[in-house]
């Protein structure tokens, strides 16, 4: 499937940009330059994947577009409606911020909180948002509904599957209607049928004015995107 998107409509408009970033971890001897320059544009309507071996830069490059990890050098702009936002120049409040308002983040382990059920878990960056409780219950039956887990809104983590528990992440990444969706290994640990459920519903989340951003080093998610990305040694291709 393709995006709705044309190329041309595609190449005029930018959500995130990343320019020349370079990050490296540890001191020589053993230091590891994880990013040697990597550049990456994310269009608006498309399903983006980012592929490579393990240990090319993957995970890093997606944690630097989400503000969660500095760049040793390079830069990060996030285009918003207000302006564009180099995230290099926002403290730490404001990194959070703006995450909460423009990102949505799903990750291989989940990270759902064991204590929480599906619900509450879904809940939580809408209370964090200080959202009204009415606005909060519609928008979280809207996202436990869209990505089939309603069934289950009242079960612990631990009761779900490994496909279950990551609908509930992705239902937590949907629900405050994030510009743009960033998946590390989404599917890593799902089954054949979980990965193509989870496929189609990230899919279906690349239209109009939202994109999805997948790491992955597997065919088959590569086979779905209206662009790939390749990295080797901290660089993209």
């Amino acid at each position: 499937m393709t995006s709705t998107r044309t190329p041309a409509t595609l190449a005029a408009e930018v959500l995130v940009e990343a320019t020349g970033l370079r990050k490296a971890f540890g001191q020589d001897p053993g230091r590891v330059v994880a990013l040697d320059g990597a550049d990456l544009q994310v269009h608006p309507g498309e399903l983006l994947v980012v592929t490579g071996p393990s240990g090319c830069g993957k995970s890093t490059l997606l944690q630097c577009l989400a503000g969660i990890l500095p760049p040793d050098s390079g830069q990060v702009r996030h285009h918003l409606p207000e302006g564009v936002v180099d995230v290099a120049g926002l403290d730490d409040d404001a990194r959070t911020d703006l995450r909460s308002r423009r990102l949505g983040l799903v990750f291989q382990q989940q990270n759902l909180l064991p204590a929480l059920t599906a619900r509450e878990n879904v809940e939580l960056p809408l209370l964090l948002q200080g959202r009204p409780a009415a606005e909060i219950g519609a928008a979280v039956d809207a996202a436990l509904a869209r990505v089939g887990i309603a069934d289950r809104e009242d079960a612990m983590p631990a009761a779900l599957s490994g496909g279950q528990q990551q609908r509930v992440a992705l239902a937590r990444a949907l629900v405050t209607d994030p510009a743009l969706v960033l998946a590390d290994e989404p599917t890593g640990a799902l089954d054949s049928a979980a990965q193509d459920d989870l496929l189609a519903l990230l899919r279906a989340v690349a239209t109009g004015r939202r994109a999805v951003v997948v790491v992955s080093h597997e065919p088959a998610v590569a086979a779905v995107a209206d662009r790939v990305v390749r990295m080797q040694d901290g660089r993209t291709a």
